[in-house]
């Protein structure tokens, strides 16, 4: 499979998950399994005749507009600005991600900016839902990857369990890029050896054994139960995020996070026709989704 195909996975893989969950975010799995039993059910019948994504997908695009535009020069600055231009808020952002943007339109610095809410800095996942560009175009220079994680972060996360969501998602997307077959054993070793964060190494240990997948907006709940479900469906595009979906809570982010992961595992080609065929057109849309992606292909050189 050419990296290309692979790229285009797990950016499209992340935007479908996150338009597929969108419909269903809040709701508890009994309410949701009365319309989707499993994931063949929401094959079959998607929760819409057009998958429209959230800010978690138009935030990824910002972190890949920013590579495109500057590559390995990117800094937390060049992230806020896309972040902040793109910004559409019907999207769904939340009142922490709309305060840190307004300050940051403002002119406030990326540091100050993301504890203008937070003093101490948002725990959620809004840093970790973006990131797999970074993931995408960094897979062979950790150290980059990093760098990047850190500096896409930074405008609106700065607590160390966000940040730390962000770094497992990135580094496990770079894994699924540029490891084939993905072996769940593998994969769960591997995260576990990127763990900085010990309450990180605590919950994983938990979710890999199969207690446990919460579904709450903080990174140290919803970021390892995306890891979780991307070993236990490693097999399957389709089935990690569909069981990802039928979670509830924080659904659309949960499956954003798993699908970068399982689609740049599996390619482009991995993602079901009738979800990639019911992701929203228009200018931001299914084409420029794929655009965005050629360019993160490279970006590492």
């Amino acid at each position: 499979m050419s990296e290309l195909k692979r790229v285009q996975g797990g950016l499209l893989g992340l935007a479908c998950g996150d338009a597929l969950g969108a419909p269903l975010e809040g709701r508890t799995p009994a309410a949701i399994a009365r319309r989707y039993p499993d994931p063949a059910a929401l094959v079959a019948d998607p929760p819409g005749e057009v998958l429209r994504y959230t800010d978690d997908t138009e935030m990824a695009l910002g972190v890949a507009e920013a590579l495109r535009a500057r590559g390995r020069e990117a800094r937390a600055e060049d992230y806020a600005r896309r972040y902040v231009a793109n910004l559409n808020v019907d999207r769904g952002y939340g009142r922490g991600a709309l305060m840190a943007l307004a300050a940051l339109d403002q002119g406030m610095p990326p540091a100050e900016a993301a504890r203008c809410y937070f003093p101490d800095g948002s725990f959620g996942n809004g840093a970790a839902m973006r990131v797999a560009p970074v993931g995408l175009a960094f897979a062979g220079d950790p150290e980059a990857l990093e760098l990047h994680v850190a500096r896409s972060s930074a405008p609106t996360h700065a607590h160390a369990h966000a940040v730390e969501g962000a770094r497992l998602i990135a580094h496990a997307v770079a894994y699924a890029l540029t490891h084939g077959p993905f072996e769940p054993d593998a994969f769960r070793a591997f995260v576990a050896s990127r763990v900085r964060e010990p309450a990180f190494g605590a919950r994983l240990d938990d979710v890999f054994a199969g207690r446990g997948l919460a579904t709450g907006v903080a990174a140290l709940e919803s970021v390892p139960t995306a890891l979780a479900l991307a070993a236990r469906y490693a097999e399957s595009y389709a089935q990690g995020v569909g069981h990802a979906v039928l979670l509830g809570g924080d659904c659309d982010t949960i499956a954003a996070m798993a699908g970068a992961i399982l689609g740049a595992a599996h390619g482009l080609d991995a993602i079901p026709p009738a979800w990639r065929g019911r992701l929203e057109r228009g200018p931001r849309g299914h084409g420029y989704l794929l655009q965005a992606a050629e360019h993160l292909v490279g970006a590492n050189a």
